[in-house]
């Protein structure tokens, strides 16, 4: 494991992502290779472990700015257009269907 791999995942755990998700990346080593070098080098694995916890603190920063912030009724539109445009993107299909009328049962049921 070479310093600009060692340098890419302590970023990379520093924003908040999964270690086993950058070790799937090709560029960089699996990660029983990373975890073998953190074993065997205890400046290594203690540049992991800080890099993990301000992972956690970036992530926690991000749900609190997301919590503080509401959201207008155009921002949630655009987000919903922008997954709709992936999903359709990746093949996904919209069909059109008939309303559902419900049944007199289910009127009955359904309290105000």
């Amino acid at each position: 494991m070479d310093t600009k791999q060692t340098d890419e995942i302590i970023k990379r755990l520093e924003l908040g992502e999964p270690l086993s998700k950058i070790t799937r990346d090709k560029k960089l080593p699996d990660a029983s290779t990373v975890y073998k070098h953190s074993r065997d080098n205890k400046e290594l694995h203690d540049k992991i472990m800080q890099a993990r916890q301000t992972g956690v603190w970036t992530l926690l920063d991000k749900i609190a700015e997301d919590m503080e912030i509401p959201k207008t009724p155009q921002e949630l539109q655009r987000e919903l257009d922008e997954k709709m445009k992936k999903f359709l993107a990746k093949g996904g299909k919209v069909e059109k269907v008939k309303a559902h009328k419900p049944t007199k049962e289910q009127m009955k049921s359904w309290t105000i």
